[in-house]
């Protein structure tokens, strides 16, 4: 049986590795333009 909490930990993780993926991104991208 699988966790409530646990799934909402794992989903939320996801999704900050995304947004953190996407700032360094976006932070590449500036540094190249300047």
């Amino acid at each position: 049986m699988t966790d409530p909490f646990d799934q909402l930990f794992n989903s939320f993780f996801s999704v900050k590795i995304t947004s953190i993926r996407l700032v360094a991104r976006m932070t590449k991208v500036m540094v190249k333009s300047n």
